[in-house]
């Protein structure tokens, strides 16, 4: 079983999904996001939601995204 990753500073999701895609990464499930974020899994879902309306997230399955590249 994984163990949460301490984080000091929570960043946004928007951030989150930036800094991932910056290092080359471009999947992460709900568990990676809500323990960089800080943020309740409502919260999380709600900011899921935006990005999918932006189309810069899809969701292939429940709990895991994919990083649309914005080129």
């Amino acid at each position: 079983m994984r163990t949460k990753p301490q984080i000091q500073d929570p960043l946004p999701p928007t951030q989150f999904v930036d800094r991932l895609k910056e290092s080359g990464r471009y999947t992460f499930t709900r568990e990676e996001a809500a323990a960089w974020c800080g943020i309740s899994d409502t919260a999380l879902r709600q900011a899921a939601l935006r990005l999918r309306k932006q189309e810069r997230l899809v969701m292939p399955r429940p709990g895991f995204f994919v990083i649309v590249p914005l080129e």
